[in-house]
């Protein structure tokens, strides 16, 4: 799948996003959800953009969605992802959110709507990746 994921790997001292990385290596998928207003957010951030409260939580989600959008990259554009053809997926969740991750089926079964799943792959001893399958 990939050379060097070095470059590309997220920050670990990233307050704000280290509990989703760390909730991910533990096979979970968790997104912000604002104490106050209870409005699921990604990406995570410090204050709530609906009513800029700073109080929080992560929230299991069930990592089930539908495809909202997907590309399939043939060529490489980049060193870290010699692999192709691959296919990266915007995932609406069925909590709402939409996150982006790599398609692990082959790039002729991505189609908008079709569902998916949540799958973690890991990369490093503290660093797993979100990516989708194919329900």
């Amino acid at each position: 799948m990939t050379t060097d994921l070095g470059a590309i790997l997220p920050d670990m001292d990233d307050l704000h996003a280290a509990p989703f990385w760390t909730a991910a290596k533990q096979g979970e998928l968790r997104i912000q959800r604002c104490l106050r207003c209870a409005e699921l957010r990604w990406t995570p951030q410090d204050t709530c953009p609906s009513c800029l409260s700073r109080d929080h939580s992560w929230d299991l989600m069930s990592g089930r969605g539908k495809v909202y959008s997907f590309c399939t990259y043939y060529r490489v554009l980049n060193p870290s992802f010699t692999d192709v053809p691959y296919t990266v997926v915007m995932v609406e969740l069925d909590e709402g959110p939409v996150l982006i991750g790599r398609l692990l089926n082959r790039p002729s079964e991505a189609a908008i709507d079709k569902r998916v799943v949540c799958v973690f792959t890991d990369v490093t001893n503290q660093i797993a990746l979100v990516n989708f399958a194919i329900e």
